[in-house]
């Protein structure tokens, strides 16, 4: 019985001896892998990523512009943009090379709302990751306030 036990104990010492060995080496791996397959992207860098649009009486219609450059090594294509059914997006399409600027206009329709109101503009792109996030708030206020 003691034989057993010890044998099992043996049998447990070596296999996480041997999971911790294979934990480290795959760790290892996937930091040289990443290392390797480094690739360069495009870079959404923003004048203003997150606009307090401040107090408005609910059902005003807002417009806001996100300004950015493309600060990455590689062209910028934005392939789509999504936000809240409140609001209105039109972007810089096409091409946007390394050093050029794009623009982001959004018009925030305020309809339905009241108190404090925070957003994310998703845009998708060509970068890494493929989703950059800008965002704005403004304070609703309803009726005649």
């Amino acid at each position: 019985m003691k034989s057993h036990f010890l044998i099992a104990k043996i049998v447990s010492i070596i296999m996480l001896f041997t999971l911790t060995g294979m934990s480290q080496s795959g760790i290892i791996e996937s930091a040289s892998a990443t290392e390797l397959t480094d690739e360069q992207y495009p870079v959404m860098t923003f004048v203003n990523q997150y606009i307090d649009l401040g107090d408005m009486k609910e059902g005003t219609k807002v417009p806001m512009i996100f300004r950015f450059t493309n600060t990455g090594t590689e062209s910028l294509f934005i392939e789509h943009i999504t936000a809240c059914k409140c609001s209105d997006i039109q972007w810089t399409d096409g091409e946007i090379k390394p050093g050029e600027e794009g623009e982001i206009h959004v018009l925030f329709d305020s309809t339905g709302y009241e108190g404090e109101v925070e957003k994310a503009v998703d845009i998708i792109a060509n970068t890494d990751p493929i989703v950059v996030e800008a965002f704005f708030k403004a304070q609703v206020l309803k009726g005649d306030n």
